[in-house]
């Protein structure tokens, strides 16, 4: 008779999961702080680690960060030379989290740019741009039936 392996139970699967993109994480920024030399990257923040359900692959999703006073967005060229930079630096990186973690297998690693950052950056600018503007209000509206519809006290 075949011995048959232990079933992990999907809650104890997804721990596992969360702990190791946690783990990635540390080690990712660690390691592309302290030990990753490129000009190319600039200042950038991990927003994101998709890992498979096998863990034996993670892609990356990294952003740029604003540059300058007027918090200026990054230029395509800024996005994919940081791109460019990281998953040349990827077999590195890779090699550099064999030794760290203790893991049977390490996942392999893919970076790829986060463009919902920007998205967000322009709702907010819209959301800002809409509430700085003041529409006139209407002067024939009775200032005791503001609000009244919406439920504001």
């Amino acid at each position: 008779m075949k011995p048959q392996r232990m079933k992990y139970s999907d809650d104890r699967k997804e721990r596992r999961h969360h702990r190791v993109v946690e783990l990635l994480r540390m080690e990712l920024t660690s390691i592309i702080q302290r030990e990753v030399k490129d000009p190319r990257m600039g200042p950038f923040t991990i927003t994101e680690i998709v890992l498979s359900p096998d863990i034996r692959s993670a892609t990356i999703h990294v952003c740029r960060f604003m540059t300058g006073e007027g918090q200026n967005e990054p230029t395509k060229e800024q996005q994919e030379d940081l791109i460019t930079a990281l998953n040349s630096a990827s077999h590195f990186i890779y090699e550099r989290l064999k030794k760290r973690l203790a893991m049977k297998q390490i996942p392999s690693i893919k970076f790829v740019y986060d463009y919902r950052m920007l998205e967000l950056s322009n709702i907010w600018n819209l959301v800002k741009k809409a509430t700085d503007t003041n529409p006139e209000e209407d002067p024939g509206e009775d200032d005791s039936r503001k609000g009244a519809s919406h439920g504001s006290f």
